[in-house]
């Protein structure tokens, strides 16, 4: 590739911000203008960026490929081309490319006290969290010592687990619910202490939404909303649920929904405005009184884990003020929506190809169902939401985790310490560590393990499995009284007889059928 062919998929990219369509109109393929955006800084992905960590770690692309098990072409297609490749390297493009960056993706910095050396799009190796139960407080002390005999509960019911920093909260969600023993049976949310809120927002409505889509997501929780939310709920009996459960919380993470992104924000705070112009100069509490029914203090589920933890702590000022609005480059909504419209159509055909399958194959019209399915992927690709999303820098050292509104289950989660530097053997690899707690011991080979294959692990629990369906912590304290001491130990013999049938092995048929497990595994097998 030559320089002027260089600069004119950059330019074709810069006036449509589309791949699809800026291969189209530069007679290029979608991978080849993939590579020149990349190499330019102005689209990225996932995969891109986990190729580019690796790379800058110094792997080649063989070794790149070999950890993320794809193929060495693979690879090399997310990685930017050399300055050889290029003749003058481009180097006209790169001078331009903060300017860019700043256009399309319009965004207030981050100045906050971080512990680490953080800067925006960076993020560490590998975080360990203490993930601990709430709710213990609302217990008499006959309910403590059931949960002590019966629960196996020493302190708390907590897990401490060490988790890449590439794990998003979505999958973290899942993890979660494997570590506590639920079946992802229920709603859930992910969103930040008060405290942090508050000194995030200044309490402000406008402020809030200035974050929308870079830290929260803002929507109406309608129908089409949960169905957005719970994009990747695709669970079927043909492999086993601690199998499909596996695969949600080891990596590679991606994110396939459309609500978490910036843009859709954008397009839900522009319509909330229209609609309720006078909640821009309220103040959040009293927005949230009155439409209590949106999202508010909603986080991002697309968030890397690294990108979102590992703050001592910020405050309001650290939010530089004058943050732009949110607007779209020009053209954008209208090429953004346009192409949702093409990729919905597109999914229709193949959900009706999927079903004539069979037919196709046998005329021999197989090159048809290859070509649809290249238009396809070329259309998913060309959307490229991702190069709008902004980067983000730790904000806290705490979130919180709801499960089950009904049964009220909440989970603190809390970064006891992160590792940074190298995970190649024998080269630095050090600890920063928040809580005095926290153990200062730490293997090296594991966290490396843990970061590199994208597979987290768990380092201890205190307390056994918890289950779906049970009432909460006060109705999980009923059912191991009554399956355990007939419900004489706080005197509920009678209390829950139109609940549970009154023999032990009722109650464990029962409970098994919700995914409770008597006996904890092995700490190697919790995950």
């Amino acid at each position: 590739m030559n320089s002027d062919e260089y600069r004119r998929i950059v330019e074709s990219y810069r006036v449509n911000h589309s791949l699809s369509a800026t291969a189209a109109e530069t007679g290029f393929s979608t991978g080849k203008v993939m590579r020149v955006l990349i190499t330019e800084g102005l689209w990225e992905s996932p995969m891109s960026r986990e190729v580019a960590r690796l790379h800058s770690e110094g792997y080649s692309a063989a070794e790149i490929a070999e950890m993320m098990d794809r193929t060495v072409g693979n690879v090399q297609a997310y990685m930017p081309y050399s300055k050889e490749a290029i003749e003058d390297g481009g180097g006209r493009e790169a001078g331009q490319r903060a300017e860019a960056n700043e256009r399309i993706i319009p965004f207030a910095a981050v100045r906050g006290r971080q512990a680490a050396d953080t800067a925006p799009g960076s993020m560490p190796a590998a975080l360990q969290l203490h993930l601990e139960l709430g709710g213990l407080d609302r217990l008499d002390a006959q309910d403590k010592k059931i949960l002590t005999r019966y629960g196996g509960v020493k302190q708390s019911v907590s897990r401490d687990v060490l988790v890449p920093a590439t794990m998003t909260l979505r999958a973290l969600h899942y993890c979660i619910q494997r570590l506590f023993g639920w079946q992802n049976s229920h709603l859930h949310r992910f969103y930040l202490p008060d405290r942090v809120y508050e000194e995030m927002t200044g309490g402000s409505v406008a402020e809030f939404f200035e974050l929308c889509g870079a830290y929260f997501r803002f929507s109406y929780p309608d129908d089409s909303d949960m169905e957005d939310v719970y994009w990747d709920n695709d669970y079927d009996d043909r492999k086993s649920f601690a199998r499909w459960e596996k695969e949600k919380y080891c990596g590679p993470y991606e994110y396939a929904g459309q609500g978490d992104h910036r843009i859709f924000n954008e397009i839900e705070v522009e319509q909330f405005q229209k609609t309720y112009p006078d909640a821009k100069n309220m103040t959040l509490r009293e927005a949230q009184k009155r439409y209590g029914e949106w999202d508010w203090n909603w986080l991002l589920e697309r968030l890397p884990v690294g990108s979102l933890l590992g703050s001592r702590g910020i405050r309001h000022s650290d939010f530089q003020p004058g943050v732009p609005e949110m607007k779209c480059p020009d053209g954008c909504a209208r090429l953004l929506n346009d192409e949702i419209s093409h990729v919905k159509q597109l999914t229709d055909d193949l959900h009706r190809m999927k079903k004539e399958t069979v037919s196709i194959l046998q005329s021999g019209k197989i090159d048809t169902c290859l070509s649809l399915l290249d238009v396809y992927g070329q259309a998913v690709t060309g959307l490229a939401m991702d190069s709008l999303d902004p980067d983000v820098i730790p904000v806290t050292n705490e979130i919180l985790y709801d499960y089950d509104y009904g049964d009220r289950w909440q989970v603190k989660i809390t970064c006891t310490k992160l590792f940074q530097g190298s995970l190649k053997k024998g080269e630095e690899l050090k600890q920063v560590i928040f809580s005095k707690d926290a153990d200062v011991g730490y293997d090296p080979a594991v966290v490396r393990k843990v970061a590199k294959h994208e597979k987290p692990v768990c380092l201890a629990f205190d307390g056994h499995s918890l289950m779906d369906d049970v009432g909460g912590l006060e109705g999980y304290v009923n059912f191991l009284d009554h399956l355990y001491a007939d419900g004489k130990s706080a005197g509920r013999a009678d209390e829950f007889t139109d609940v549970y049938d009154d023999t032990p092995e009722a109650l464990r048929t029962w409970a098994r059928s919700v995914g409770w497990q008597e006996k904890m595994p092995s700490l190697k097998n919790m995950l």
